[in-house]
């Protein structure tokens, strides 16, 4: 592989969004970095302000089917992506503290914010009408999700997987802590079962589980 090009960006945001030639980043302060990627060795990037809000927008983004996903200072909001700069605001739902979200991802129409100390689960159906399902009190370093099933990787705890059939009122069904040490802070899906990545004394390792 090799570098098409590289951008000099102070970003809040952890990840790219992407979404057709278009990368979102949170910059902070109410603003989105738009970056077009229709020409991947000379990438432009636009910056630009979000509706006015007493909270402050910008830490961690997700894009899903034309609508752009902010969490900000203990909320959520959906915003609309017009393709020409203009971002109108469709809604926006509180979240429990303390605010620091390090992990932000959407499986379906469930919207999966890891907090420090607390898992929220946010039903974004309908954009318009954001709404609150539940917060697990767990300290998630990365989530995934396969069919009905939450899996959330904690370096104390190891991973923990929930029935989220009744995202209203998850349950958890089982907790395993890797053998060999790991203390896991990565968890994806794979066809056999997860792959799990963490520190292990000076390395990095990883584990790939089945039957889970």
């Amino acid at each position: 592989p090799s570098i098409l090009a590289t951008l000099g960006y102070a970003l809040y945001d952890q990840k790219l969004s992407i979404e057709a030639n278009f990368a979102y980043v949170a910059v902070g302060g109410n603003r989105v970095a738009v970056v077009d990627l229709t020409v991947p060795g000379s990438p432009m990037t636009t910056e630009y302000a979000l509706p006015a809000s007493t909270k402050d927008y910008g830490y961690q983004t997700a894009v899903d089917k034309g609508v752009l996903y902010l969490t900000g200072t203990g909320d959520i909001c959906a915003f609309s992506i017009q393709g020409n700069g203009s971002f109108p605001l469709l809604s926006c739902v509180a979240t429990p503290p303390p605010y620091l979200p390090k992990q932000f991802k959407i499986f379906g129409n469930t919207a999966y914010i890891a907090d420090s100390g607390v898992l929220s689960l946010i039903d974004i159906s309908s954009p318009s009408k954001l709404k609150l399902l539940s917060s697990i009190p767990i300290d998630a370093w990365d989530i995934a999700v396969s069919g009905q099933t939450l899996y959330v990787a904690n370096i104390d705890q190891g991973i923990l997987a929930y029935d989220v059939s009744t995202s209203s009122a998850p349950v958890q069904t089982l907790k395993y802590m890797p053998s060999s040490g790991m203390k896991p802070w990565s968890v994806q899906t794979y066809r056999l079962g997860l792959m799990v990545l963490g520190p292990n004394s000076n390395i990095c390792a990883a584990e790939m589980l089945r039957g889970f």
